[in-house]
């Protein structure tokens, strides 16, 4: 009897099997000899997103390159604001991944003190930051007042120098508010 598996990078495997009871299991032939089609998997590599609310596992297979796995999962984010005086931090952890292959993952980062840092502090009489109002501004923090209620499409975009920007909790952020910057720590605290 011959068995052939067609995997999705197009490749074919034939082998000869004699007095074997075929199982099907999903799509792949449980009647293969284990190792036709084990993988060899690359250590996972982890990309943390630009807000840090989510990271994302990566693996190929060593033996076929177009076999990839990759997950998203989302973290919880506690921020320790800076002051004038003193630094802050956000310690970012994810959740767990569903594929056992990848492990949660943990990530600090320091934020400066505020004095050390160019820090741009908007108008306290300001609703809305429009589309676009920001895009490319060399401040490394932003402090939102908090009368804002609405933060615009593209409304930081590449702010490369970007690391901190505290906001109202009732602000509502475009999704793409902070398209293109490299890592930026979203303190959201309660109106007083």
């Amino acid at each position: 009897m011959a068995i052939l598996i067609t995997e999705s990078s197009n490749r074919s495997y034939k082998s000869q099997f004699e007095d074997i009871v075929q199982e099907k299991l999903g799509d792949v032939d449980a009647s293969v000899p284990q190792g036709m089609c084990n993988h060899s998997w690359t250590t996972p590599s982890y990309v943390w997103s630009f807000d840090l609310s989510s990271v994302t596992a990566t693996r190929i297979c060593r033996f076929d390159v177009s076999h990839i796995e990759e997950e998203t999962v989302s973290a919880v984010i506690t921020v320790t604001a800076p002051s004038e005086e003193s630094g802050g931090s956000a310690s970012c952890i994810s959740n767990e991944f569903i594929n056992t292959g990848f492990t949660a993952q943990t990530l600090i980062v320091g934020i400066p003190v505020l004095k050390d840092m160019s820090v741009l502090y908007l108008p306290s009489m300001l609703e809305e930051i429009g589309e676009e109002a920001y895009e490319n501004t060399a401040g490394e923090a932003v402090i939102v007042p908090a009368g804002c209620e609405m933060i615009g499409r593209y409304a930081f975009r590449n702010s490369q120098n970007l690391r901190y920007i505290r906001i109202p909790e009732k602000t509502v952020i475009a999704p793409d508010a902070f398209e293109e910057c490299v890592c930026v720590v979203i303190d959201q605290y309660a109106d007083q």
